[in-house]
């Protein structure tokens, strides 16, 4: 940051707040500083070869377990940073270490799932972007003895949040035009509107 404020101040640039802004943005996605979340590939998931219904089905039940198993509705670790910040407690930080938990079984339990072919970018999307979350709960976990990583976690919340929300949406859609109705709790065949084959993870 200093460095890129003396370089600023040298070229006869304004120290404007947009321009002190892009100095600690620049500075809080420098990787050298604090790791970025990782980058997964097709290659790094399963590809199944059957599109059928049973195969579907069976993806929505095992997804659908996974997230249920791993479920860390109450927590929110930017919520648990901002009280360890703002009363000064650092031991409230230790909240954010059964979300961190959870979100690494997410992360390994998709890496282990089976995709069906069409479903594989949406799954891709959703690998990575529990690898966002996971990376962004790290960060935060780290704000009180490194405050640039727990500024970035701060700065990629959102990011990770909206990501997994898009995938799941994507999801949604597909399992519409395939007349199945899937949930965090159910996944059931319904084709034609008629009642089928319900699963509950």
């Amino acid at each position: 940051i200093i460095s890129d404020y003396l370089q600023l101040k040298q070229s006869g640039g304004s120290a404007s707040t947009s321009t002190i802004n892009a100095i600690i943005s620049h500075a809080l996605n420098n990787q050298n500083i604090t790791p970025a979340a990782k980058v997964y590939a097709f290659s790094d998931i399963k590809i199944g070869k059957d599109d059928g219904a049973t195969s579907t089905l069976i993806y929505g039940a095992v997804l659908g377990t996974l997230f249920n198993n791993n479920n860390t509705q109450g927590n929110d670790e930017a919520v648990d940073a901002r009280d360890s910040v703002e009363q000064n407690d650092p031991t409230i930080l230790a909240k954010i270490d059964p979300i961190i938990a959870a979100y690494k079984n997410i992360l390994n339990g998709l890496l282990a799932m089976t995709s069906p072919p069409t479903l594989a970018k949406i799954h891709l999307d959703m690998v990575n972007a529990m690898s966002e979350r996971l990376s962004t709960a790290e960060l935060l976990r780290k704000i009180n003895t490194d405050p640039a990583a727990g500024m970035q976690g701060a700065g990629q919340y959102m990011n990770g949040l909206n990501d997994l929300s898009n995938a799941f949406q994507e999801l949604q859609r597909y399992f519409g035009t395939r007349g199945i109705n899937f949930g965090t709790k159910t996944a059931s065949s319904t084709p034609n509107g008629q009642s089928g084959q319900k699963i509950n993870p």
